[in-house]
């Protein structure tokens, strides 16, 4: 985290500002792991300071996504030119006023206590510095969603939540007890990806509702309907990936390890896989 953090300082691309963000999350997920060995102190102060990354990058992450996409949709045709370049225009003004922001609450010296830390860090070969009850959170948080229910674009971003935390401390726990993991993390992750495309199609479809809603001259029709076009079309590709969610869902608890699947809730360890998916709800973008 510290060295992506010297790199966005320094060159704040998209794939620098995606990989801080990651970073962030994963430092958050291993000081719960670890809190039981971390002084309350150090605790509350390194957890505030990986949350302020997490959060002063959200909204320019989603920027760079909307504008990756928008690229896509001209290589397939499915943009109105005009209404590229406008949304183009909009998102490139919104990241400058975003990566002005978010300099200024990641540049602060605050982050040298991180260093600190590390030089503080002393390990011992007789105690067990980590609990396995963040783990278990996750694992319940994760197994107690309600996937029986139809889904909606606020349901799938909890799901999202919960998926990318599972995901951390499995694989924290997979690297503390050596338990090769990797294929049931690749089953977390495929999820976890669904999920995300999900997100990004939803979130790019609110900007176009709310650019399209301030085209109110009746005489300029042309940039209104391509927009609103182009966000039919979005709903449609984000409805679609609605229904493979509850079958990766259950994926991941079918390929759960012994390990992982113990303390589960009963009604998963027996799940079956002839389950009939649940009923979609449409949910177009809130304005």
């Amino acid at each position: 985290m510290l060295q992506l953090r010297s790199r966005f300082l320094q060159d704040p691309g998209a794939e620098t500002v995606h990989d801080l963000r990651v970073a962030s999350r994963r430092v958050r997920e291993v000081l719960d792991y670890f809190q039981n060995s971390i002084p309350q102190e150090w605790y509350e102060r390194l957890s505030r300071l990986a949350k302020r990354i997490t959060r002063s990058l959200g909204s320019l992450r989603e920027v760079d996504v909307n504008l990756a996409m928008i690229q896509d949709l001209r290589k397939e045709n499915a943009i109105h030119p005009l209404s590229a370049e406008l949304m183009i225009h909009l998102l490139n003004g919104q990241k400058n006023l975003l990566h002005e922001a978010a300099l200024q609450s990641i540049r602060t010296k605050k982050f040298g206590k991180y260093d600190k830390f590390l030089s503080l860090l002393k390990g011992s070969r007789n105690a067990n510095p980590s609990s396995d009850d963040v783990l278990c959170r996750r694992r319940e948080d994760f197994w107690s969603f309600p996937i029986e229910t139809e889904m909606d674009d606020e349901l799938l971003h909890d799901l999202r939540i919960r998926t990318k935390r599972f995901r951390y401390a499995v694989e924290i726990y997979d690297h503390i007890h050596r338990r090769n993991l990797g294929r049931f993390l690749n089953t977390i992750r495929n999820l976890q990806e669904t999920l995300g495309r999900i997100h990004d199609l939803f979130v790019f479809a609110l900007k176009l509702d709310q650019e399209a809603q301030s085209w109110s001259d009746p005489q300029l029709t042309l940039i209104p309907t391509s927009l609103q076009e182009l966000l039919a079309e979005l709903i449609t590709r984000k409805v679609k990936l609605y229904s493979r969610v509850r079958p990766l869902y259950e994926r991941v608890i079918e390929s759960a390890p012994e390990e992982i699947l113990a303390a589960a809730p009963k009604k998963f360890q027996q799940i079956s896989t002839a389950m009939e998916p649940a009923p979609v709800a449409v949910s177009a973008p809130q304005r």
